[in-house]
């Protein structure tokens, strides 16, 4: 399954209007920068990795991430579930499945100032490539303007 059709399937098995994550956006402060040049990648609050060489193609962002230690725990079961030769397996797509709504909460990612912003479940391959929706739309215009 190629990292692309696995973010597809991500949206198409919870859709648009799942509950929304535990990372909360902190008040007071400007908004998300969606052209900060890295973005920090957090799971369950703990730091995951840093996204850099970001690239937006509609509707997804995608970059290469730098791990931090915390990434160790969810490693093998990202490159599980981004492995194209894991669906030949019989029993995998099912694995698949329960992995997504193991993992299908409280992403989000952080940019160069500290703002929050929540993150549908990303796909990060053996590559360590990223790719990953934003919850709300309302990023789309200012990120069309990235360079």
């Amino acid at each position: 399954m190629r990292v692309l059709e696995f973010t597809s399937l991500i949206m198409k098995f919870f859709g648009e209007n799942r509950p929304p994550a535990k990372a909360q956006v902190k008040k007071g402060r400007s908004r998300m920068n969606y052209q900060s040049k890295t973005f920090r990648l957090y799971f369950e609050g703990k730091l995951i990795g840093t996204v850099g060489d970001i690239f937006y193609e509609t509707p997804e962002f995608s970059g290469y991430l730098s791990p931090e230690p915390a990434f160790e725990d969810i490693r093998s079961d990202m490159f599980f579930m981004t492995d194209d030769s894991a669906d030949e397996v019989e029993g995998n797509v099912d694995k698949r499945f329960e992995m997504i709504e193991q993992y299908d909460h409280d992403w989000f990612f952080e940019d160069e100032s500290g703002e929050r912003e929540q993150v549908y479940m990303p796909a990060i391959d053996e590559q360590l490539v990223v790719i990953w929706r934003w919850c709300e739309p309302h990023y789309i215009n200012e990120a069309t303007s990235m360079s």
